[in-house]
């Protein structure tokens, strides 16, 4: 069980920051996927092909993906500190130890994206609708 507030004042700061490690992503996807792949599966996963943002983007820190990457990982991590849009987490078990407090839709290429995700306000505002249909283009291949 996870739970967390959020500054919503901040939202913005993160969703910059995350656009900017999407087009980050889009950039080294077509020789990189496996090693963002590879940080995918390590990050904490939940139902509904969400994933906890911060131990993606730690794992993506620490993958060999390529500077541009590596920083605005870390620069979404920031985002989300204490200090940025989390004010609190919480959670009980082991299992979600890493937990920051918030997630973000990222489903498994092998599940394939909504077709009712690009309805979505933020898909239409920010950049991660185009980061998840590259990032499924190159593990699905030609």
């Amino acid at each position: 069980m996870t739970q967390s507030a959020i500054d919503t004042a901040k939202v913005p700061t993160l969703a910059t920051t995350l656009d900017t490690l999407s087009v980050a992503l889009c950039s080294v996807l077509p020789q990189k996927w496996d090693a963002v792949l590879r940080a995918h599966a390590r990050a904490l996963h939940f139902e509904g092909g969400l994933v906890d943002l911060s131990t993606f983007c730690e794992e993506l820190s620490s993958s060999g993906v390529g500077h541009g990457v590596e920083a605005a990982a870390g620069h979404v991590v920031a985002a989300l500190k204490p200090v940025g849009c989390v004010i609190g987490e919480g959670h009980l078990g082991h299992r979600v130890d890493r937990c920051a407090g918030v997630s973000v839709y990222l489903p498994s290429p092998d599940r394939g994206i909504s077709k009712y995700y690009s309805d979505l306000k933020f898909a239409k505002k920010h950049k991660w609708d185009e980061f998840l249909a590259a990032y499924h283009d190159a593990v699905r291949g030609p």
